[in-house]
């Protein structure tokens, strides 16, 4: 059963995270996603060989590794702003996305080396790719999991550069022994490749786990509610699954059209939280803008309102002022004097109200 996400005032709808996708926005999403199903479901009959470019691999990944590394220092920004677990570990594997993509691309044979490099065999660049989207999605699984605490509207904001060089130093890690395992080990990794073009059958089970690990992780995201980033990551999700499920199936392999499109998908599946992230980013920002303007003419409307009030209670002031100088040497009883001394210090009061608030709008305006 769906649940709602947290309420605003519990959550600031400044972030993504926590900001309900409009219906516009989710039939968009949804088009996005029906294309790219039905794009595969086009090439995948097709399994003939094109030429191989052995330059498309590096290429495809250096663009995966900008969009990724954007998109993770734009988390880390919002996870210091909100104080925010959850966004911190989305900002983790989007991190982990982007360093994985370059001993992925190193060890891919004939991309810089007919072997590959770091010492890579036929199955490192393999196992590489499958712990690339294996981390992204357990990634995603851990924030939607913390998505589900409360958001401590008083919490102090994390610094962002500390929390950015700690996870980086994390993710480095992480990488490094993943690909000394793959490339110390390659012979005893299960094999993925027959060659360096032939699927092995092991192939298959790892990417149809892969498809059923994304599966869970989108029902987690239906559990938990769904926001604007969440709905941006569904959406790349679905691309995963898509292009996971090319392989799954056998309707592929390496360089063919296919194969072609799968690393397409994945530099769509890359840039898809980009893209949003920059959009809504931008777009809140205009109505910050606008909200900005707004609050000025109230302010020159106020201005001009306790204008021309001071204006209309002066005179006013200014003429019982007058009456009660007039009036006091003709009064002799003492509970009459009283009367207008208290008249007196009502209208000495105004006159000092009114002051101040002239003052007041003399700072606004002047500031």
């Amino acid at each position: 059963m769906e649940t709602n996400l947290p309420e605003p005032s519990d959550n600031p709808a400044i972030s993504l995270a926590y900001q309900t996708p409009t219906s516009a926005q989710r039939r968009f999403a949804l088009v996005v996603v029906i294309l790219q199903f039905v794009a595969c479901a086009v090439v995948a009959p097709f399994p003939a060989h094109v030429p191989r470019i052995d330059s498309f691999v590096p290429v495809i990944l250096a663009v995966i590794f900008v969009a990724d590394l954007i998109t993770a220092v734009l988390l880390f920004s919002q996870s210091a702003i909100m104080a925010s677990r959850a966004i911190l570990i989305l900002a983790n594997g989007y991190l982990f996305s982007a360093l994985i993509v370059i001993p992925h691309a190193l060890t891919f044979p004939g991309a810089f080396a007919p072997k590959g490099l770091l010492g890579a065999g036929l199955q490192s660049s393999g196992w590489l790719n499958a712990f690339w989207h294996f981390g992204f999605l357990v990634a995603v699984a851990g924030y939607l999991c913390l998505k589900g605490e409360k958001h401590r509207s008083g919490a102090a904001p994390m610094l962002a550069l500390p929390a950015f060089l700690r996870s980086l130093a994390i993710q480095i890690g992480v990488v490094c022994i993943l690909t000394w395992a793959v490339t110390a080990g390659d012979s005893v990794m299960p094999r993925l490749f027959l060659d360096d073009l032939s699927y092995a059958p092991m192939v298959h089970y790892t990417a149809g786990t892969l498809v059923l690990i994304s599966v869970l992780v989108l029902l987690l995201m239906r559990t938990y509610g769904t926001s604007v980033l969440d709905l941006w990551i569904m959406v790349a999700i679905c691309m995963l699954i898509s292009e996971m499920a090319l392989v799954t199936f056998g309707l592929t392999a390496r360089f063919y059209i296919g194969w072609y499109v799968s690393r397409a998908l994945a530099v769509a599946f890359s840039t898809a939280v980009l893209i949003a992230l920059l959009y809504e980013m931008t777009s809140l920002y205009a109505r910050l803008q606008n909200a900005v303007r707004a609050a000025k003419q109230a302010d020159r409307a106020k201005s001009s309102f306790l204008s021309a009030a001071s204006h209309n209670l002066r005179q006013p002031l200014q003429t019982l002022s007058l009456l009660q100088r007039a009036l006091r040497p003709h009064i002799h009883d003492a509970a009459a004097g009283a009367i207008l001394a208290d008249i007196s210090r009502s209208i000495g009061a105004m006159s000092a109200m009114l002051n101040s608030l002239l003052d007041i709008n003399r700072l606004n305006q002047a500031s």
